[in-house]
């Protein structure tokens, strides 16, 4: 399997209902969240679509289109819709099918990639930076969800390809951990193309980042962090 070689692996997941239901998810939470902003609603895109809107609102106004989409990513998994997938037995047996061991989803979030906000980009960095005995180390896998076809151009992820027996080490930076790129300078580095509804297997120590989006929309993930 290649997930055991590379430390990753792409595999069809969801079902084009349950992508649509947290499609959905997510443009409700987006517009109860602009009726709530002192900002008149109207200034908030409200009739672009769910890939256009924090680009749309970023134009006029970068804060308020970080905002929202921080919103979403710190708030919005307690929807049932989010719970409901990310706990479904089908997610954790085929999660159990790919590492080879028993796990439950303990830990999921919906993250997004704006053409528009490339600061937000996330750096090197691996689902594991400190073999602590606390929660995180206690991971085996993520489970990245792209709720379109994701890759190259459309802030997909890179990864180092590999295995690791323990985190390279983490530099403390603002608000994160991450690996120096030097770090990686010999690593062969590979950019999956996953569609809409795939899941991106990734062991807990293989590196990975965020890839420039360059077509000019949000691209919208649900990712599901496994525990042993």
């Amino acid at each position: 399997m290649i997930y055991h070689t590379d430390g990753f692996e792409v595999r069809p997941l969801l079902s084009g209902e349950e992508v649509a239901d947290l499609r959905a998810v997510i443009t409700d939470q987006l517009d109860q969240m602009a009726h709530a902003l002192l900002k008149p609603y109207a200034e908030t895109a409200p009739d672009a679509g769910l890939e256009d809107r924090i680009e749309q609102i970023a134009q006029r106004d970068p804060s308020i289109a970080g905002l929202l989409g921080d919103a979403i990513a710190t708030d919005a998994q307690h929807h049932p819709v989010a719970r409901r997938i990310a706990e479904n037995l089908t997610l954790r047996a085929a999660a159990q099918s790919v590492i080879g061991i028993p796990v439950t989803a303990q830990t999921f979030r919906f993250r997004y990639s704006s053409s528009a906000l490339s600061r937000k980009r996330q750096g090197w960095h691996s689902d594991v930076a400190r073999m602590d005995g606390g929660a995180c180390s206690r991971t085996k896998c993520a489970i990245w969800i792209p709720l379109t076809d994701a890759g190259m151009q459309t802030g997909g992820l890179e990864i180092a390809r590999g295995r690791w027996d323990a985190p390279l080490e983490h530099d403390a930076v603002p608000g994160a951990f991450v690996i120096p790129a030097t770090a990686l300078e010999k690593i062969e580095k590979m950019q999956p193309a996953v569609p809409a509804g795939h899941g991106l297997f990734i062991d807990r120590l293989t590196p990975h980042r965020a890839l420039e989006n360059k077509s000019g929309k949000t691209r919208w993930s649900f990712v599901v962090w496994m525990q042993e």
